[in-house]
């Protein structure tokens, strides 16, 4: 074992869980790489606390029972503290983020397995904010929202189809909904959304039927439609 000017040394088991601050388990129990196969095996760095106990300190690896590197995790007195990699059973990057003291603060990319990005966010001391994207691993976008910086939705909320048509668009200012838009497979407006203060007023034309206007209680499911005249 070889240790640094701080007393931090390379540390090799099989008892990974020994090894895992309880936060960091609950985030790695959720995480598509977590299985039983993925963690046969750590390296990780460590040195002793003031009282004598071992604390992890650096840099983690997490390896499988192939050998496959799965995780590479970086902490800071025994938290997440740093850039995290998570890795597919092919070798290929799963996710990639950065902590701070455990709490997301930074870019995340996820990859699918064939190295496509399927998401991109970004952490801003835990909260969201910026643009959140999904794409199809065909690479196209999927889905594709705003975040202001509290966390709240802000600006347009927009889904598409796989073959690159808008289906749905939603705009929230600062966490309020103002506006929602349905499109049908033509790109025909099919239903339009309004919130307003005794519900939501509801503009709908269901492809080969009349339009209609709802209003939708805010305390109620009951639906109160009137048809207009063509």
């Amino acid at each position: 074992m070889s240790t640094d000017a701080a007393r931090t040394e390379w540390y090799e088991t099989s008892d990974a869980e020994d090894w895992l601050p309880a936060n960091a388990k609950t985030m790695l129990s959720e995480n598509p790489a977590r299985n039983e196969s993925a963690w046969a095996r750590v390296e990780l760095q460590r040195r002793r606390t003031p009282d004598g106990s071992w604390q992890v300190h650096g840099l983690l690896r997490a390896f499988d029972a192939a050998g496959t590197l799965r995780a590479e995790i970086t902490y800071a007195d025994g938290a997440f503290g740093g850039p995290t990699t998570f890795y597919h059973a092919n070798g290929r990057i799963l996710r990639s983020s950065v902590h701070h003291g455990h709490t997301l603060d930074g870019p995340i990319v996820e990859y699918a397995d064939s190295g496509t990005v399927i998401r991109t966010a970004m952490y801003r001391g835990g909260t969201r904010v910026g643009p959140q994207r999904t794409y199809y691993e065909s690479g196209r976008l999927k889905y594709e929202s705003h975040y202001d910086e509290n966390g709240r939705m802000h600006g347009h909320t927009i889904s598409w189809s796989e073959d690159g048509a808008e289906v749905g668009r939603e705009v929230a200012v600062h966490g309020r909904t103002v506006l929602s838009i349905s499109y049908g497979p033509d790109g025909d407006v099919t239903n339009v959304v309004v919130p307003i203060a005794e519900g939501s007023l509801v503009v709908s034309r269901p492809r080969g039927e009349k339009q209609m206007i709802m209003l939708i209680p805010n305390d109620s499911d009951i639906e109160h439609p009137v048809t207009l005249p063509e």
